[in-house]
This record gives C-alpha cells, structure tokens and sequence, in this order.
C-alpha cells in the first residue's frame, strides 16, 4: 500500500464505524476544534449529518476559541460551556469519586494495591471537559474523539523515542487507555445517565492504526495519517497541523485547580482527597 491506499483506508474504516454507531441523523460530540474532534466532525458534516458540539472551557480559553473557529469552518452548531471557579470546584469531587470505583474495582496482581491507585488531579482534570459535556448535552449518545493520541503517537515522548521503542509504546498506552481511560471516560457520560462513543476505538480501525507503518504514524509530525486525513477530506491545513494542548491544560481546568489549591494553602493533591471525601460513594 502507498500512502494514498492507507489514508483511503482510514477513511473508509472510520466511516463505517461512525455509519453504525449512529442512531440519529442529529450528532452531538464533544468538540475542542483539535484534530482528532474536527476530523470526526468533518467526516460527520460529509456524510450528511446535523453535527452540534459542545466544548467545555473557562472563559477565553485556548480550546474555547479553537473550537469557535474550527466549528465555523466546518459548517457545524457549537455549545459553549464556560467554566466558573465554582463549577470546576464542585465537579472535583464527584469526578474524582467516580475514578476511585473504577480503581476499588480493578483486580491487581502480585504486590500491587488498590491503595495505590488514588485519584489525582491528572485523571480528574483530564476527564473534567468530558464530564461537563456529559452534564450539558441534550441527547442520550454524545461522540467523543478519544483514542489517536495513544494509537497514533501524538505525545510528545513518543516523537522523541527511536522507531521500536515508539511502537511499543504506542501499543501499551493503547491498551492502558483501552483498560483504564475509556472506563473512566464511560462511567463519567453514566453518571449523567448519558453514552459516550468512540468511533476511533472500534476493533477494526485499532487494529488498522496499530499496525500502520512508523512513518505514517510519526513523520515530521504526529499522528501523520490523521493530518493528512483531515487534508482530503476538507479540514484546512491551519487546523490540520495545529498542535493542540491537552485537553485539561486547552479547557484552562488544571489552571483552575491550581488556583483553588493556592487559595486554600494546601497542594492539589490534598484539595483533590478533601473533595473526594466530601462526596457519598457512587453506587450508579
């Protein structure tokens, strides 16, 4: 296959795997205007669906604005969901209590213990955006564009690893993210009674992306095959080649947390435990 075959076939299999996982000719997706939402966005708007996002951020937040323009560009509605102290505050807790049911229930081996599988401002802020998403879409089902950082190396430490170690470590995050983050990311659309999906994270288009070659996964840039996916099917090279914040850091949470932390006079990770305990276990 050249270059021009794998990018027609990551097309053809992420449109299948949008085709059955919709219900409705009206989306609503958790979109930031990154690549990986506007990509999904995109190929949504050209099978001729009615596409609404949401992006959830503080006021002027890089991922609010991101997501404004490449909303326009697409031709998709936008939600915006801004962010007071208070929000992120009250939501600290209770998504932290959601992460520790996933942590009390994961089985461990050897010497391992769940004590050591404490929630902490990482995993909380990371899934923050999504959990306000979850709280403010209208409809059951809400697409979100999880998966092409870990599958297709998008983190920074994978561009700086030789070829092998790349791949390898692309694989283990997958399979982590498969393990730990997707269940995080489920339980939070849960608690609101809501569905997330995950178009990316279909077998068949893992399996395709896991066994790309290096140079159409990293490739003077990251997530090679996703850049120039969004090329041919209409997404202007401006966002294409943008290279996006994570999300806690792009919605202004993690900033947020820090500040609500200094107030207090304590570290995040102890406003993170007293939240925590605030809240009464989440049976859902």
């Amino acid at each position: 296959m050249d270059e021009n075959d794998y990018v027609e076939q990551f097309k053809k299999l992420l449109s299948e795997s949008i085709k059955k996982n919709v219900k409705s000719k009206n989306i609503e997706m958790a979109f930031s205007g990154g690549l990986d939402s506007s990509v999904l966005a995109k190929l949504f708007v050209n099978l001729g669906y009615d596409v609404k996002g949401y992006v959830a951020g503080t006021k002027n937040s890089k991922d609010v604005r991101q997501a404004e323009k490449a909303a326009k560009e697409i031709g998709i509605k936008l939600v915006k969901i801004i962010l007071s102290e208070k929000d992120i505050e009250d939501a600290i807790g209770v998504q932290g209590k959601i992460i520790k049911k996933i942590y009390d229930s994961i089985e461990l081996k050897g010497k391992e213990t769940n004590d050591n599988l404490t929630p902490n401002a990482i995993p909380i802020s990371f899934n923050l955006p999504l959990f306000f998403v979850a709280k403010n879409s209208r409809e059951k089902e809400i697409f979100v564009s999880q998966g092409p950082d870990e599958m297709l190396g998008g983190y920074k430490r994978h561009g700086k690893m030789n070829e092998r170690d790349a791949v390898e470590e692309m694989k283990k995050n997958t399979e982590d993210f498969l393990k730990y983050g997707v269940r995080q990311n489920l339980e939070t659309a849960r608690y609101f009674g809501k569905e997330f999906v995950m178009p990316y994270l279909d077998r068949d288009v893992v399996n395709f992306c896991l066994n790309l070659p290096y140079n159409m996964r990293i490739n003077n840039h990251r997530k090679c095959i996703l850049r120039k996916l969004a090329v041919k099917i209409g997404v202007s090279e401006e966002i294409a080649f943008n290279q996006k914040r994570a999300a806690q850091y792009g919605s202004g949470i993690i900033d947020v947390m820090k500040k609500i932390a200094k107030k207090k006079g304590h570290h995040i990770s102890a406003v993170v435990r007293e939240k925590i305990d605030q809240i009464k276990p989440i049976k859902r």
